[in-house]
């Protein structure tokens, strides 16, 4: 079934891309992406089923009146089953993409999880191909671009 998954989001990926490039052009709609880090300053990356295959931060689109850091833990939940708190979040700053030429706007929020939390990490394989944490200097060569610019950054300061 999984597999099925995988190759159904290979075979979708541009369409989808389509898709979201009109949708971001007609809603303007806003994104959350979070840094998520452990105690060994690993961060956290993921590879979504939907996508090109590169690395890159979990988060997505805030819901109708749902606010940044709503939307951040929504998406921490949905993505790799973690439930924080909102004191957990350190807002960080706007993040746009300016490569994409597209009206795209994401609230970057940086968390430092525990050993405990890790632990319970469990990723949601339907929208998740993989999530893998990285050291800051073993980053891969995959990256997004939004991924690239978050880190260079922001991940150095914390």
């Amino acid at each position: 079934m999984r597999r099925g998954y995988i190759i159904a989001g290979r075979i979708a990926t541009p369409f989808f891309v389509a898709g979201l490039i009109v949708y971001s052009y007609l809603t303007k709609r806003q994104r959350a992406r979070v840094i998520l880090t452990d105690r060994q300053h690993r961060v956290l990356l993921i590879q979504g089923i939907i996508s090109k295959g590169n690395w890159t931060l979990p988060g997505g689109g805030l819901k109708r009146r749902e606010s940044a850091v709503d939307a951040a833990r929504r998406e921490l939940q949905e993505e790799v089953g973690l439930s924080l708190p909102k004191s957990s979040f350190k807002y960080l700053r706007k993040l746009g993409r300016p490569e994409v030429k597209i009206p795209y706007i994401a609230s970057l929020y940086h968390v430092r999880i525990n050993d405990d939390e890790v632990q319970k990490i469990k990723i949601d394989t339907r929208e998740i191909r993989e999530a893998a944490w990285f050291a800051r200097s073993r980053l891969p060569a995959n990256l997004s671009n939004e991924a690239i610019v978050a880190l260079d950054q922001n991940l150095n300061e914390r």
